[in-house]
């Protein structure tokens, strides 16, 4: 199964470097064999519960910036992220969210993996609810 580098924005090279269809192509150097795949993640909210400066992992956060909020379908999240997240939150026992968001991050939608239904925030609402984690 090939791997492509779908965004074309990654900060760095190891992306594509690790990718089994441009192993070599972009950095001239072998990469790893094609048995290993990766599947980046977006972002690990955490808490500083004690005071002390360690953090907590509270959940698990894909995102994925439209300006249609109401148009989901059309920005689907890719099977093997959606397999990627439920794994990490029953590994870890945090809830995982997909949240569709617009670029000026006023408007959210909000998918939970553990039954809740889509809901949906403007920023001080989804502040809330960030806090509330």
């Amino acid at each position: 199964m090939p791997q492509e580098e779908l965004t074309g924005q990654r900060p760095n090279n190891y992306s594509r470097w690790h990718r089994v269809k441009d192993r070599g192509s972009f950095t001239g150097t072998p990469g790893p064999s094609a048995i290993c795949f990766m599947c980046d993640g977006d972002w690990f909210e955490q808490r500083d519960r004690s005071g002390n400066g360690h953090t907590v992992v509270v959940a698990y956060i894909e995102t994925i910036q439209t300006e249609n909020l109401d148009r989901l379908k059309e920005y689907p999240v890719f099977p093997k992220k959606e397999r990627l997240g439920i794994e990490i939150s029953a590994k870890m026992n945090i809830p995982f969210y997909v949240v569709y968001h617009n670029a000026a991050c006023t408007e959210f939608r909000v998918k939970s993996y553990r039954g809740a239904a889509w809901r949906r925030f403007n920023r001080h609402q989804y502040i809330e609810f960030l806090e509330g984690l």
